[in-house]
């Protein structure tokens, strides 16, 4: 529906049912002869008058009569649509897919999300633990951490930590196998490394 169109039946509806321009015009916050433009226009388009105006009152004709529960019906439908729509924005739902890296995940995430939930009842949660580098895109998930520079990409990035990673040894361990002096000097170390994470 074009807006001149919606303008017009709105128009009619709020006459209509007033049977005064200028109650209707106070009601919609336009002036009378707004009002009456946008009905003739609608008379024009139809083919045919709805209204019929005297000196003290108007009414319908019995073209008008039988075309305003359609117009009342269209205008409640489409004011119910649009408090549907708001209340959808006011309150957050649906399911929200996470992608987070397991021991971060486990450790910092996973013990806010029954706080989260409790105050977005009508959000569900699905969160992979997982090392593995989830692809946002392909696996339709919603939100991600990631540990480490970030690829150049068209998503939505925030940086909410800083992080840093520690080599370290047991100083009984170091003194017997010795103190590194570079990093490629732990080719010959014995080292446990933590290897299925990824870092970009």
């Amino acid at each position: 529906m074009a807006a001149a169109q919606s303008e017009e039946i709105e128009a009619f509806a709020a006459v209509a049912e007033s049977g005064s321009f200028a109650v209707a015009a106070r009601r919609l916050g336009r002036d009378a002869s707004v009002l009456s433009r946008r009905i003739t226009a609608l008379e024009a388009r139809l083919g045919v008058r709805l209204l019929a105006r005297t000196t003290r009152r108007v009414t319908t004709t019995e073209a008008g009569a039988g075309y305003l529960p359609r117009v009342q019906a269209i205008l409640a439908e489409w004011s119910a649509a649009d408090a549907e729509v708001s209340k959808g924005a006011a309150a957050p739902r649906g399911v929200l897919r996470l992608a987070l890296p397991a021991a971060f995940g486990r450790m910092w995430v996973a013990p806010v999300l029954a706080g989260f939930l409790a105050a977005h009842p009508e959000i569900q949660v699905e969160a992979q633990y997982s090392d593995r580098y989830v692809d946002i895109i392909a696996e339709r998930v919603d939100a991600a951490v990631r540990i480490g520079a970030l690829p150049p990409s068209d998503l939505v990035a925030r940086r909410l930590a800083r992080f840093s990673r520690l080599l370290c040894a047991s100083p009984d361990y170091l003194a017997k196998r010795g103190m590194p002096a570079a990093p490629q000097d732990l080719a010959a170390h014995a080292c446990l490394g933590f290897t299925p994470i990824l870092f970009r």
